[in-house]
């Protein structure tokens, strides 16, 4: 079998996904595709697209025309699968203030997953079923302590699939929501927040501070 790791669309780099890579290599032949010649000729790139099983779009970051979706589409539909790894949301590593502005990103996929049933939405998921952020003490050198941080979900699955057996919470860093609508193919959850999690809208300031002390509280105040 053939997997496409998609280029072009400033996708996650070979290092960010190298133990992905290194993980398949043995079972799979894994190449490069970039969708550069779509303008120009787009049958002839879903022609060579269709040589692979499967392709991998790795959190692209610049926005799909038309013509490259409309490729993507005829891959899937001639048989192709894929996988789509997104944000709905981009957010920046946190200043030197402890802060960074989280806000929609707009890849115009919408319409495109709308037909399989499913919206990726902008927003951020907060779970208190989530990872600790581990911080320096300011008034010890060499002491560290760990605080609430619902902005890293720990996600669990169902129990009801194979994909998942024996695997325990996964987490995730500044995640979006998914809808499943009630058309399309067939939809299998694999992985969900806990019922204690919530969603808050973007644009939304993260002020490491504001947080951890609002976080202690309403976890005091819930337990």
């Amino acid at each position: 079998k053939k997997v496409a790791i998609m280029r072009g669309h400033e996708q996650a780099s070979d290092i960010a996904i190298t133990e992905f890579i290194e993980a398949i290599k043995p079972y799979y032949y894994v190449g490069p595709f970039t969708m550069d010649s779509v303008t120009v000729n787009p049958q002839s790139t879903l022609e060579v697209l269709k040589q692979y099983d499967l392709m991998v779009m790795a959190n692209p970051k610049r926005p799909f025309n038309n013509k490259e979706k409309l490729v993507l589409d005829q891959f899937v539909m001639s048989g192709g699968r894929s996988l789509w790894l997104l944000d709905g949301t981009r957010v920046a590593g946190l200043d030197q203030n402890g802060q960074s502005l989280a806000t929609g990103q707009s890849l115009n996929l919408t319409d495109l997953f709308f037909t399989y049933g499913f919206r990726i939405n902008q927003n951020l998921v907060l779970d208190m079923v989530s990872a600790p952020i581990t911080l320096a003490s300011l008034e010890k050198t060499g002491d560290y302590r760990r605080f609430p941080w619902w902005f890293s979900p720990l996600v669990q699955d169902h129990g009801l699939h194979p994909i998942m057996a024996n695997v325990d919470g996964i987490k995730m860093d500044y995640v979006s929501s998914i809808d499943t609508l009630s058309f399309g193919p067939k939809k299998t959850v694999l992985l969900h927040s806990s019922p204690r999690s919530k969603t808050i809208g973007v644009p939304y300031l993260i002020d490491l501070n504001k947080e951890i002390e609002s976080q202690i509280q309403m976890t005091q105040s819930t337990n």
